[in-house]
């Protein structure tokens, strides 16, 4: 294998150069763990369009650069616990969080679990709710099916299969 060249400089040769550092590293780390027969999860990044005002309303937090950072920090939040604690930083510094922020929390959660579970997007349209999976999601179709016609007021309608 030949070497990186300067890693850390403006001087990066090749496929580093192509990707970057931190990108290149994921692809390789992804390569060997292949090449050890070690399944590697499908990195699904998912669409959700619900209709939902996930702002952050200025009155809560003035400054943009602030809201910023506070958006990011919701966003970094992959589960209940990380979420409680950012909610426990708003509040501690901004004051009890509104709807629009613990809203904002819920969406961010959804969007992890729907990322974890292969989901490519879901759409809310009216009444109904599209949701369209990975197609290297684990999902068993036959499952999913049967979970769907049992609930009432729900249909499936497979596209593009």
């Amino acid at each position: 294998m030949r070497g990186a060249g300067n890693l850390l400089g403006g001087e990066q040769h090749g496929h580093i150069e192509a990707v970057g550092f931190d990108m290149y590293l994921k692809m390789l780390e992804e390569t060997v763990q292949e090449l050890k027969g070690i399944e590697v999860p499908v990195e699904v990044h998912s669409a959700l369009n619900l209709g939902l005002d996930i702002r952050i309303p200025a009155e809560y937090i003035a400054d943009e650069h602030q809201r910023l950072r506070a958006y990011k920090r919701v966003a970094d939040a992959k589960d209940p616990e990380q979420a409680e604690i950012v909610r426990a930083e708003l509040a501690d510094r901004y004051g009890p969080a509104p709807e629009a922020v613990e809203t904002l929390v819920r969406f961010a959660l959804l969007k992890t679990a729907a990322q974890k579970a292969g989901i490519e997007a879901i759409d809310r349209r009216g009444s109904a709710l599209y949701i369209k999976f990975h197609p290297g999601a684990k999902i068993d179709p036959a499952k999913l099916m049967a979970l769907v016609s049992q609930k009432r007021g729900r249909s499936s309608r497979r596209r593009g299969c």
